[in-house]
């Protein structure tokens, strides 16, 4: 598909008509009362230019503009089935390694016990403190990278602070509200 690039005639004639305009306006200096009569009624005649311009660029864009949205849409309605699919992907995604953060989790939970045991049966029969055997943890932990034949997919973990207490906050990450300071002082 090629665009036409030539310069539309209505722009030629308009280009025209600006150049006409503006010969008389840009040499005017107002100094009385007629010259400022003159100058008013240029600036009448400028803004119904640009208003006439506006109005013929709008009708020459407008085609372009309805073909884009078209177009667009279009691919809006393709892809909608595909980010779809991929929400669910990564919603199973999700969810996997939760379940395995989950696992990794009560697993070492287990292993903390069993530990804890150990020590105080060691405690109880006057034992020096057994060393803590060292278990390869059963499940994997947080992978952040998977690399398929198609490619690689990619994890991260967004942490957001939470304020709990304003007044616990340290000084230098209190930022004051220069808008609304700003205001107070205009009024």
């Amino acid at each position: 598909m090629t665009l036409e690039t030539d310069t539309p005639k209505e722009l030629v004639k308009l280009e025209t008509q600006r150049d006409l305009l503006l010969q008389g306006f840009m040499s005017l200096e107002v100094v009385d009362e007629p010259t400022q009569g003159q100058a008013a009624a240029g600036l009448a005649q400028l803004r119904t230019f640009m208003k006439q311009t506006e109005e013929n660029r709008k009708e020459l864009v407008k085609p372009l503009n309805d073909h884009v949205k078209f177009i667009n849409g279009r691919f809006e309605t393709l892809l909608r089935p595909i980010k779809e699919a991929e929400n669910y992907l990564e919603l199973q995604i999700r969810k996997y390694r939760q379940r395995i953060e989950d696992a990794r989790r009560k697993e070492q939970d287990r292993l903390q016990r069993l530990q804890e045991r150990r020590e105080e049966r060691a405690e109880a029969a006057g034992k020096p403190s057994p060393i803590p055997e060292v278990i390869a943890p059963l499940v994997t932990g947080n992978i952040k990278t998977v690399e398929t034949v198609n490619g690689k997919v990619s994890f991260r973990t967004d942490w957001k602070a939470e304020i709990v207490d304003e007044a616990k906050l340290p000084r230098e990450y209190l930022m004051p509200d220069v808008i609304k300071i700003n205001a107070v002082v205009k009024a």
